[in-house]
């Protein structure tokens, strides 16, 4: 909920209404769709079209632009020989979390992930919910039927101890003793998961952590339906200021403008 409601001149804004500093720990990877770059690490992450023709233009994001999948359509980021996007857990003791928003169409899909047979998906069904599942084994669902057009924030927490759902920031579905895949390389997708699946519908603000987010900070994400764009942090700039002593230290009062 909203403790308060302030204001900027006249206009209302929601307490959380800006992305802050630390929201920012340890994520690894943002896609805000505005283009195929990653805004964390633009030199390794970046999208690239792997099936069909996905659209990104400003008509279909939940904040500005979005991309749009057409049931035949994926993106896909290549992790080389780095950890991301593997969701490491009883070895490695590797907390992740997963956020973004999705607005389907139509049709019962994996939306996003790797390969089930060595991986994760991630996906929903009309009449179980949203779920996740492993080739560790973990396969849960939320109680919250997916809504047709219309946007839902979906998260994923995952570390050795459990896994938890949130949708919309709150509604929390948890499952213990949680294993999961190292991924072992394979390719993540947006739109489809190794061309098994593919989804009917749009993403957009897809969030990777190399850390599990609180409670708090998903309800923060969530923003009272809003949502939140990830913002770089701002770097202070450093004043002026004297590196040696200057030779003359008078000071001189009056008035230097001739009026020329």
């Amino acid at each position: 909920s909203i403790e308060f409601v302030p204001t900027w001149f006249g206009v209302s804004m929601l307490e959380y209404s800006v992305w802050n500093e630390t929201l920012g720990l340890d994520l690894f990877a943002y896609y805000n769709f505005t283009s195929l770059t990653d805004s964390i690490n633009n030199s390794q992450n970046n999208l690239s079209v792997i099936r069909g023709l996905p659209v990104i233009n400003s008509t279909n994001g939940k904040l500005g632009n979005g991309a749009f999948f057409n049931g035949s359509s994926s993106y896909g980021v290549s992790d080389g020989s780095n950890y991301y996007f593997k969701l490491r857990n009883n070895t490695g003791n590797f907390d992740f979390t997963i956020s973004g928003w999705i607005k389907k169409t139509g049709g019962d899909n994996l939306f996003a992930g790797t390969n089930f047979s060595s991986g994760y998906d991630l996906a929903f069904h009309s009449t179980l919910g949203w779920f996740y599942r492993s080739s560790g084994g973990s396969q849960f669902y939320t109680t919250t039927v997916p809504s047709l057009n219309s946007w839902q924030m979906w998260s994923i927490t995952l570390n050795k101890t459990d896994s938890c759902l949130f949708i919309n920031g709150t509604q929390k579905v948890c499952k213990g003793a949680s294993t999961y895949s190292n991924n072992n390389g394979t390719l993540f997708e947006f739109g489809s998961t190794a061309g098994n699946e593919f989804l009917t519908g749009y993403l957009d603000e897809w969030g990777f952590w190399n850390r599990n987010l609180s409670d708090s900070e998903m309800v923060q994400l969530y923003n009272d339906g809003t949502g939140l764009t990830y913002t770089a942090p701002v770097v202070d700039s450093i004043p002026p200021y004297f590196t040696t002593i200057p030779s003359n230290q008078n000071i001189t009062y009056g008035n230097y403008w001739s009026g020329v």
